[in-house]
């Protein structure tokens, strides 16, 4: 009787200790995967920063409207892992993006009649004119803290 027992203790000392390695093995697999996935949110972040600054010295130097400009920085911030500084200065341009969520873009565009565009193209006239020194000011900001080349 005394000798089922041991038998009995050894098998389940030899269910511990292999189920103690599937749960090593994938703990050791989920510290992999949380590394590599860190490092790919790292790696947007720098790609969607750096896009930021050459975006926002793009704007200084007068070669992108500022309704563009601000639809694609206010993508870039949106992105993981950006720095809160970096989101912070660049609300200027989310706020004018936001405010140009109603007008149709690419195809869409050119798919509206002539009148339809000259009446958004007023309507983000306006907005550029009423965001510009917001947006001159976010720009320098982003910029001075991203770094220029």
């Amino acid at each position: 009787m005394v000798t089922n027992w041991w038998w009995l203790l050894a098998a389940a000392v030899a269910v511990v200790g292999v189920l103690a390695v599937i749960a090593g093995r994938l703990l050791w697999q989920l510290r992999v995967q949380q590394r590599a996935q860190q490092q790919r949110v790292n790696e947007t972040a720098l790609q969607a920063q750096d896009g930021i600054r050459v975006l926002a010295g793009s704007y200084l130097a007068g070669q992108v409207e500022s309704s563009e400009v601000s639809l694609r920085i206010a993508v870039l911030l949106d992105q993981p892992g950006v720095a809160n500084e970096v989101k912070q200065r660049g609300q200027p341009f989310v706020g004018l993006a936001g405010e140009l969520a109603h007008i149709p873009t690419h195809q869409a565009w050119k798919d509206l009649p002539a009148d339809q565009r000259r009446a958004f193209r007023a309507q983000m006239e306006t907005l550029e004119s009423r965001y510009q020194s917001a947006l001159k000011g976010a720009a320098e900001e982003l910029l001075a803290v991203l770094g220029q080349d």
